[in-house]
């Protein structure tokens, strides 16, 4: 049975404004290429001074396509789930709040994911 990593991010993995979150993406890319099983954990919060379309920036990034996005993920609260490269993601959408701006709510429902995946895939290794 492979290794389980869970990657947890306070913010997008694919953020275009940081290199931070996508060096974790990367070694977690790199670990599933040698046969972990790998998941992401985390939010469409990114460090841009003027928030872009999250949707946006993952669609461009060809991390998701269109018709894989349902009208909840869409919206503030859901979550946005895609493979890319080996890693499953699970990403709370955060609207218009940054890193440091989330409201209660959104701060329930990123620990209420957090704790599913980690009953749901019981990782070896959690990656901050």
């Amino acid at each position: 049975m492979p290794r389980r990593v869970l990657l947890l991010m306070s913010q997008l993995p694919q953020d275009p404004s940081s290199g931070a979150p996508r060096s974790v993406k990367n070694i977690g890319e790199l670990l599933a290429s040698r046969g972990f099983e790998v998941e992401c954990v985390a939010t469409t919060a990114t460090e841009q001074q003027s928030r872009g379309d999250v949707i946006d920036i993952l669609l461009r990034a060809g991390s998701v396509r269109p018709e894989w996005l349902s009208d909840e993920s869409r919206r503030e609260g859901g979550i946005i789930r895609f493979e890319e490269r080996g890693v499953r993601h699970h990403l709370l959408n955060t609207g218009e709040a940054g890193i440091l701006q989330w409201n209660d709510e959104l701060d329930r429902a990123f620990n209420a994911m957090l704790e599913e995946r980690l009953t749901a895939f019981k990782p070896d290794v959690l990656f901050t």
